[in-house]
């Protein structure tokens, strides 16, 4: 073929439109502006191509590397048009900015966009539109689309589907011509969506059903037992914070269905949202401990004061020392202070102005502190732990104290007995000594002073992990069930399987459960302020805790490693088979 040949054929992605087809291309073009017009749109036509700057990200929806792009003799970059609708919106800027009422454009002409490696696609397109302009009522939104109806229908479509893009028209959309109250429409929707979850949740697993059903009857049952223990008062209290919760939710709800395209009402709405499910969830310290994990609740049926409370309390001995009195800067009440530590951590328990409900709290905010009003008895005494990892579990070591004084406080309130409380720093620390990948690794887990404790092999992809002792026996296996909608472990310990751990259902903090031979085992996640962090118990005493994806810098050292604490270094392995669970789980969401 000769080069004058080759110039009767188009450039790949443009092609020529000719005869019938050319025909039928200008009629639908002219019909489909014939309804335009009817609707009180005007035509508009802007420049094939533009500065480059009007088309680019900010603006539009056609990458940069897709645009046709070019120079000119001033040397500024220009590029064929990809998309209208940015041009459109440059004419509205300049011509139209002084203009309050609705603004209705049309517009007919090519675009381009580089469409490289995709055979059968265009480059040139043909894009007819119309844009609708200082409009935000539902009204416009509806005009818009019943104008999409029609000129689909008048180019021959039967067949066809309208993608609306804004979820705030839609809501508009529904609140208006839907024929249903707002709020109980927002209920009921939020009701089915919560039925799918536990659908999907529970279904492909019958023991999953059991587990969660029985949990959920012993949370229920400890739940209907610590109301029937409460006082006459707190009964009262009980049942006006859940009113009052009960209507700040639906008053919330109502308000952001309602808010339409009011920023101030979605937000106020979501404020009231927020505090009413707050305001129910304080209702009694049953709900309160399970919202939460920094601060607990505990109910005095009959009323105390917060010095008595220290007379009992000035001489136990904790990690943190003795507690002391000392005024808040950020409450009115008196409050007995344990530490603070080292590093700023410390824990602080007060009581209401009834003296019947008390809050035990943890913070690292020392400044909060205004002044001390007697001494400790028994002075705390710092340890600093010889490496990184040592150093960490203190604030692990503080959230175990803070669970202690919380069953000590509540023994305190029926007995009138202080226990004594169980030291804890330092405590054994662990480290694994690589990142963690899902597609199967080798790695050592290592004791403070760097030696090698256990190996541990995972498969690939990592369904199964082992762990091996010094001498390479086989101490435990720990296999994941693949077809098992929530994640499950099989946990075995010396070739025999000893219980099977679930992940539970709940809305915020993870929690896994495994039934074993001395009781029930908890894998529990808390607040921490670096990484993630697991507090490991059986029978509700705690053996031990996890923290992971730290990555942190710590004495200009890079700290990225998992760690695990023990308590009672005969739970080493499993609490170490635990913390490979909790790495994978990590890993998997990270990919």
């Amino acid at each position: 073929m000769s080069y004058e040949q080759s110039l009767l054929f188009t450039p790949e992605g443009v092609r020529d439109i000719y005869g019938i087809e050319c025909e039928k291309r200008r009629k639908i073009e002219a019909d489909i502006h014939k309804i335009m017009k009817s609707y009180g749109f005007k035509d508009i036509q802007t420049p094939t191509y533009e500065f480059f700057d009007i088309f680019n990200r900010e603006r539009g929806t056609v990458a940069s590397k897709d645009m046709f792009k070019f120079f000119d003799q001033y040397n500024n970059t220009l590029a064929l048009r990809p998309d209208i609708t940015p041009s459109i919106a440059r004419c509205v800027a300049k011509y139209y900015e002084q203009e309050t009422m609705p603004i209705r454009l049309s517009y007919c002409g090519s675009t381009f966009i580089h469409r490289r490696g995709y055979q059968g696609k265009m480059s040139e397109i043909s894009q007819i539109g119309a844009e609708l302009m200082n409009d935000g009522s539902s009204d416009a939104d509806a005009e818009m689309i019943a104008l999409t109806v029609e000129c689909l229908a008048k180019s021959g479509l039967k067949e066809f589907k309208i993608d609306v893009g804004g979820a705030d028209a839609m809501i508009q959309f529904i609140d208006n011509y839907v024929e249903a109250d707002s709020a109980a429409f927002v209920v009921v929707g939020v009701v089915l969506a919560l039925i799918c979850l536990a659908i999907g949740y529970f279904i492909p697993s019958g023991r999953s059903i059991r587990t969660n059903a029985k949990n959920a009857g012993k949370n229920a049952k400890s739940g209907w037992q610590e109301y029937r223990e409460l006082n006459a008062a707190l009964k009262v209290r009980f049942w006006l914070f859940k009113l009052i919760g009960v209507c700040g939710i639906v008053g919330g709800l109502a308000i952001i269905v309602k808010g339409n395209e009011s920023l101030v009402l979605i937000t106020v709405g979501t404020i009231v949202l927020i505090v009413g499910g707050a305001v129910w969830y304080m209702s009694s310290p049953h709900s309160y401990e399970k919202s939460n994990d920094t601060i607990k609740m505990i109910a005095f049926n009959q009323p105390t004061t917060i010095e008595k409370i220290y007379d009992a309390y000035k001489n136990l001995d904790t990690p943190l020392g003795s507690p002391y009195l000392a005024k808040m800067k950020t409450m009115r009440q008196k409050a007995l202070i344990f530490g603070p530590d080292d590093s700023g951590q410390y824990l602080y328990f007060w009581l209401n102005d009834k003296g019947n409900l008390g809050y035990l709290g943890y913070t690292f905010l020392e400044w909060a502190i205004k002044q001390p009003l007697t001494q400790p008895i028994k002075p705390y005494n710092p340890y600093s732990g010889s490496d990184i990892a040592e150093k960490l579990c203190i604030s692990s070591d503080i959230m175990l104290l803070q669970k202690q004084l919380f069953e000590n406080i509540k023994n305190y309130r029926k007995t009138g007995e202080v226990l004594p409380i169980q030291g804890s720093n330092p405590s054994e620390v662990y480290t694994f000594t690589e990142d963690f990948k899902l597609t199967g690794q080798q790695f050592d887990l290592q004791d403070s002073k760097g030696n090698v404790i256990y190996h541990v092999e995972g498969t690939m992809p990592l369904r199964t992990f082992r762990i091996f002792d010094q001498v390479g026996n086989e101490v435990f296996k720990v296999t994941k069930e693949i077809l098992n909608a929530i994640p499950t472990y099989r946990f075995y310990q010396n070739g025999e399987m000893i219980g099977i751990l679930e992940k539970q259902f709940t809305l915020a903090k993870d929690r896994f459960q495994m039934d074993i031979a001395e009781g029930t085992l908890k894998l529990e996640e808390y607040a921490g302020s670096i990484g993630y962090n697991y507090l490991v118990s059986l029978n509700d005493k705690p053996i031990g805790a996890v923290m992971d994806d730290l990555e942190l810098r710590l004495d200009n050292l890079i700290f990225d490693n998992s760690v695990v604490i023990v308590y009672e270094k005969k739970y080493l392995a499993m609490i170490t088979a635990l913390a490979i669970m909790v790495a994978r789980e990590i890993a998997r969401d990270e990919e």
